[in-house]
């Protein structure tokens, strides 16, 4: 039986006008009775190509999102494991603290680069590993120049100056 063009109209108007949902099926009409006699099968849904994109990409993507997990929680096991392993320790930039809250009691971050020296013997007399060879940096006038000589550390204001951060 052939329908007219009205009737084919009507019917892509009543396929627009469906609501979609995501148990929509191809055939209209198809109940449970159409489905069991199928296998299981709606009436003619099946499209391989679909079937296969959608467990590609579902893999696809589980895997990149596994993968990015397991990358994060390496980093940021590496990034705790390098905290740890530093030649610095809280005690230490304590310490170091202390000693320059004397030397800069205005909170200003600087200290006058004549009490440097100073500040390096004060720091080497406690218990802080930020000085190696304390004892002889704390006895020797010529081997505490020399350590602070290699520090290199920037001086400010036309070397009056140097800054907290550059010293610690």
């Amino acid at each position: 039986m052939r329908c007219s063009t009205g009737e084919a109209w009507n019917s892509v108007m009543m396929d627009a006008a469906r609501p979609k949902s995501i148990l929509f099926q191809c055939n209209p009409e198809s109940d449970f009775y159409s489905i069991r006699d199928n296998d299981g099968q709606t009436d003619g849904c099946v499209n391989s190509v679909a079937v296969a994109y959608f467990y590609s990409f579902t893999l696809i993507v589980s895997q990149i999102f596994l993968n990015l997990f397991i990358a994060i929680i390496i980093d940021s096991f590496m990034g705790q494991t390098d905290a740890f392993s530093l030649p610095v320790n809280q005690n230490d930039i304590d310490e170091f603290i202390e000693k320059w809250q004397e030397f800069d009691p205005n909170a200003l971050g600087y200290i006058e680069s004549n009490s440097l020296e100073s500040f390096i013997m004060e720091l080497s007399q406690t218990e802080c590993g930020l000085i190696p060879n304390r004892k002889l940096v704390s006895k020797d006038v010529v081997i505490r120049r020399r350590f602070i000589a290699s520090l290199e550390i920037p001086a400010f204001n036309t070397f009056k100056r140097f800054m907290f951060y550059d010293v610690l």
